[in-house]
């Protein structure tokens, strides 16, 4: 897997804002793990998944021997590079075959933390996306009103 590279100036605010929307960091034991979701998918970096798991090699090794289809490049905004990250697949042949006991203590982690919680979340953004401008203000629209209605129902029951 060849290293691509791009330098910080080559992307706008907006495209800033959007990878920042589209990541997020995630603590294991002190550790951050970072995870960006795109079309749906959620990647997880794979050097902070070796880092969680003390692993002395580096994330080009690993990345050779995974699927093509578990491990891609992604831009996360950081040191003007593209990074290693891995789909749930590839989290699970990193970590199975790592030896280490603290790896299957943190695949379950990453299944419980960041792909369960995160999954329902991500299909409704990618709902939301597909929908035309004027769907989602529709949307947008009728879920203030259910928050408001909720907001002055509750404030009935306390009053």
């Amino acid at each position: 897997m060849c290293e691509q590279r791009r330098k910080r100036r080559e992307l706008t605010s907006g495209e800033l804002k959007n990878i920042s929307a589209r990541l997020k960091e995630f603590d294991f034991h002190g550790k951050k793990i970072r995870a960006i979701w795109d079309n749906g998918q959620c990647w997880i970096v794979l050097t902070d998944i070796l880092k969680a798991l003390d692993y002395k090699v580096k994330a080009s090794y690993v990345a050779k021997s995974l699927l093509p289809q578990e491990i891609t490049h992604k831009d996360i905004g950081a040191k003007g590079a593209l990074v290693n990250c891995v789909t749930e697949s590839g989290l699970y042949a990193v970590t199975r075959f790592s030896g280490k006991p603290s790896a299957q203590e943190f695949y379950v982690w990453c299944v419980e933390e960041i792909y369960s919680k995160n999954f329902v979340i991500s299909q409704i953004i990618l709902l939301f996306n597909s929908l035309s401008k004027e769907e989602q203000s529709k949307t947008l629209n009728q879920l203030e009103g259910i928050q408001e209605n909720k907001a002055s129902s509750v404030g009935w029951r306390q009053g």
